[in-house]
């Protein structure tokens, strides 16, 4: 359903037939919004992340977006390693913003700054 959200794309990494990753985002003015990013456990530490995350940043680029962001939870660490080696920065935090196994977990917000405007 997300794909049909007035502004949204994706990108997916296929390999022999099967979807290993994919990264799906919403464009809103100069800004867009990671809505959901995987990769297959199987394939992590492969890179699959990091070119998933640089399609999508030479795509906002080229729509003259500013600004990417997304949210994660905060016990989710090899996610906040891909985004920080991806030039993101946490700008904020939402308190119970999610839940594993019934406890409350925070949400991180980050912020990537991309390139000025092409126009």
């Amino acid at each position: 359903m997300a794909l049909t959200l007035n502004g949204a794309y994706g990108f997916g990494w296929v390999e022999e037939r099967s979807l290993q990753g994919l990264i799906l985002v919403r464009d809103a003015a100069d800004e867009s919004e990671i809505l959901t990013f995987a990769v297959d456990p199987l394939r992590w530490n492969n890179g699959i992340g990091k070119q998933l995350m640089a399609a999508v940043c030479v795509q906002c680029e080229s729509r003259n977006v500013l600004s990417l962001f997304l949210e994660v939870a905060e016990d989710n660490i090899p996610a906040i390693a891909v985004y920080r080696a991806t030039g993101f920065e946490q700008v904020g935090e939402r308190a119970a913003y999610y839940r594993n196994a019934g406890k409350p977990i925070n949400a991180l917000i980050m912020l990537k700054t991309l390139g000025q405007r092409l126009d």
